[in-house]
């Protein structure tokens, strides 16, 4: 099965680190968290994401509480929306997250 390259725009960040990533502006011009990495656990509303960071390429491990978030596959006219059922262990997953929590 192939994975797919998912977006959840307006999760929050509930545990781990934003070692990684970096911010991003939206459309309110207010920087927020931008995690990248792979889907490696997924538990209700709760998506757990691992990625490397730095020059070491250090793994940080971070979960996002997706439910009050927007889930595509793509961006745009074309994006598909997703829900929770729909993402898998081994999605690439770009967040751009609204709070930190």
């Amino acid at each position: 099965m192939k994975n797919k390259l998912v977006y959840i725009i307006g999760g929050t960040l509930v545990a781990g680190s934003l070692i990684f990533g970096g911010t991003a502006i939206s459309q309110e011009t207010a920087a927020r968290p931008a995690m990248f990495g792979s889907v490696v656990a997924i538990e209700g509303s709760r998506v757990t994401v691992s990625g490397k960071s730095g020059k070491d390429g250090a793994t940080t491990i971070y979960t996002v509480d997706t439910s009050d978030a927007k889930i595509t596959e793509g961006l745009g006219q074309g994006a598909t929306a997703l829900s929770t059922q729909n993402v898998a262990v081994g999605d690439q997953v770009a967040v751009l997250a609204t709070a930190i929590d």
